[in-house]
């Protein structure tokens, strides 16, 4: 008789994203962001919360994975000029795309 094999459980974890500043530009960038990271990312679930974006990510994924996957998109996406990813300062883990300042 075979044994049955038992499912192991992934811990997770909730990491977000805000994208006020990615926003003013398109909202195209946004569905090719999410579409980015669900290739680099496995098991990776995406709400949207308006501005914000819910990442449920493996308790193995560190922030500064993600932080070089916002680098990486930000690249590819010819934005790295103008928006760069900053740590969140509230309790909640992640990370704010911010506009960098222009400067004369």
């Amino acid at each position: 008789m075979a044994k049955k094999r038992q499912k192991t459980k992934i811990e997770t974890q909730v990491m977000h994203i805000n994208l006020n500043h990615l926003l003013s530009e398109s909202d195209k960038y946004i569905k090719d962001l999410v579409s980015f990271l669900e290739e680099k990312i496995d098991q990776l679930k995406t709400t949207r919360d308006g501005n914000l974006l819910k990442l449920t990510v493996p308790k193995t994924l560190s922030t500064r994975d993600l932080r070089t996957y916002l680098k990486k998109f930000l690249y590819t996406a010819a934005l790295s000029d103008k928006y760069r990813p900053i740590a969140l300062q509230t309790e909640e883990r992640g990370f704010e795309i911010f506009k960098k300042p222009e400067y004369e």
